[in-house]
């Protein structure tokens, strides 16, 4: 990914609702026109009071899209968070990524350090690594679902918090089909700390409630969108589209009342708690009072535009099935970003008051409110600025083995475009940064020429497995040149399971020794053990004379 869709998660929801509509593109019907004074503080007030919703849509210079679509405002309805079961509540957050977006999101962020490598004291680590263990690939090799509620009380009693939280559980349940497993509940008050310390907490009482929450994606992704207003671009949004992206993500925050969020936060020593948002929460929401909420899901997709195209729809990033409406009541927005290499001829609909484009960051930005019910949004451009579609995909036969077996694996590229591509090379040699021991027969690189439209290449080797596990395959890699600019496209990591049976028992037995010969041994001693008892009490299956030692 490049750096213009980099950001999307993080700044573009929210940069797009309180920041991007400047004074040359923003109002409710022309509520702000391009020549007035715009006042941010007043927007944003207007925001909360109406609610919005903003649909982001980009894509890098491969192709590949990165789609946001959120509301601010509107949930708080939906979350009920005027009601008594949320007093005391500071903040309600839940996120749930799918696929690989927390592998891209920490690669964005300049990846995680848990520090150097090193084996467990004990000396004990998992046979499919044999040898020493860097924890800094847990990340990479565990699963990248990311699943949980958190919630924060303060001030409150704690039976009160505690049963004003189950009240907030089951309205999440019931309203939305949220389900939930604890992971942690945390008081923090001063009886914590030892006297002799004489330490003072900024507050008197902090609860923190942290839940798993239980539903598969897809539930997560419907019950997000039910906390939404239901009419808007979600009227017509594809759910289907978010939750079966390879990299997606989904989740809301809500702030009871912000008004007492800001106020304790300045209670806790203003600036030097928080030098840059303090200021700006204090300057332009200091008369809001009440509860916030942002709701939004997003993903990041496979190449939808390639050396051929010339437009990019957004209602086809959201699987539109049927015009684009506003919201009946608040503010409607739609942003697309294009890469810096790429011109934009033209964008529709266009108005002078209702649209904007900006051609240092390569962002349109359209006043949906304003224009009313369309078809679509779309951005012009012309052919050639993208590479072909390329497809890279990697297999395995058999999917999975037992101890002692192997798999083939076959790394598939084809040229689906209507032009040459050159300078291929592939390699797919990430699992063995994981796992050293592991036997590969046959070549994990391979360099190839050209490959012409419509013509594929593949690259085979096997892999031989002699300890149970789940084995976890980063993407396979392709760099490859498509006029004179290089390229590179991944595969989707994989895990690959190898199972036991007697048989690879047995096996692991005579390579590794104890503990398995151990069991192996033990087993057979239990087995004859079982046949004697049964003997003695005249339930044998077979007679004394049968019986051999």
């Amino acid at each position: 990914m490049r750096a213009q869709t980099k950001h999307a998660f993080a700044i573009v929801l929210m940069g797009s609702l309180l920041l991007l509509p400047t004074a040359a593109a923003i109002g409710v019907s022309g509520q702000f026109a391009p020549a007035q004074e715009f006042d941010p503080g007043q927007f944003i007030q207007q925001l909360l009071t109406n609610g919005a919703e903003a649909l982001y849509a980009g894509v890098d210079e491969e192709g590949i899209p990165t789609v946001v679509y959120g509301q601010l405002g509107i949930p708080s309805e939906q979350l009920n968070l005027g009601s008594t079961m949320y007093d005391g509540c500071l903040v309600m957050g839940l996120v749930s990524t799918h696929g690989e977006l927390l592998n891209y999101l920490m690669d964005m962020l300049g990846g995680f350090t848990m520090g150097p490598t090193m084996m467990p004291s004990d000396g004990y680590t998992p046979k499919q690594f044999s040898g020493g263990f860097d924890p800094n690939s847990i990340l990479q090799m565990l699963g990248t679902e990311f699943n949980l509620l958190f919630s924060l009380f303060a001030n409150v009693e704690q039976q009160a918090s505690q049963q004003r939280m189950s009240q907030i559980l089951a309205h999440l349940q019931t309203s939305f089909g949220f389900q939930f497993e604890e992971l942690l509940i945390l008081r923090i008050d001063e009886s914590i700390f030892p006297p002799e310390m004489n330490f003072t907490l900024p507050f008197d009482s902090l609860d923190a409630y942290i839940y798993r929450v239980t539903n598969d994606y897809a539930a997560v992704v419907e019950a997000v969108l039910e906390v939404m207003n239901q009419d808007g671009f979600l009227g017509v949004l594809n759910q289907t589209v978010f939750s079966e992206a390879w990299a997606s993500g989904a989740g809301l925050v809500a702030i009871p009342d912000i008004a007492y969020l800001v106020d304790l936060f300045s209670s806790f020593g203003g600036a030097s708690y928080i030098p840059v948002q303090q200021p700006f929460l204090t300057s332009q929401i200091e008369n809001i009072t009440g509860p916030v909420a942002v709701a939004a899901v997003g993903y990041i997709g496979e190449q939808v535009i390639s050396s051929s195209s010339t437009e990019l729809s957004i209602g086809s990033l959201i699987g539109a099935t049927g015009d684009l409406t506003p919201l009946s009541s608040g503010l409607s927005v739609v942003l697309a970003n294009m890469p810096n290499n790429v011109p934009i001829v033209s964008y529709t609909p266009m108005h002078a008051n209702y649209s904007f484009y900006e051609n240092t960051s390569q962002l349109v930005f359209w006043n949906a409110t304003g224009f009313g019910v369309q078809s679509d949004y779309v951005i012009h451009f012309t052919g050639g600025d993208f590479p072909p579609l390329v497809t890279v995909e990697r297999a395995f036969s058999p999917g999975q083995t037992s101890i002692g077996g192997s798999t083939e694996v076959t790394v598939t590229v084809t040229n689906q475009g209507d032009e040459i591509i050159t300078g291929l090379n592939v390699t797919d040699t990430g699992f063995l940064a994981y796992y050293p021991s592991l036997t590969v027969t046959g070549d994990t690189n391979k360099l190839v020429a050209s490959l012409a439209p419509d013509e594929s290449t593949t690259m085979t080797y096997s892999v031989a497995f002699t300890n149970e596990g789940k084995y976890t395959f980063p993407g396979a890699r392709l760099e490859y040149v498509y006029n004179s600019t290089g390229f590179v496209k991944t595969t989707h990591k994989q895990g690959f399971l190898v199972e036991s049976n007697l048989g690879s028992v047995f096996m692991q037995a005579l390579l590794d020794g104890m503990p398995y010969s151990g069991i192996f041994v033990g087993l057979v001693a239990l087995v004859g053990v079982w046949q004697v008892v049964k003997l003695a009490r005249g339930h044998g299956g077979k007679s004394a004379q049968t019986i051999q030692v």
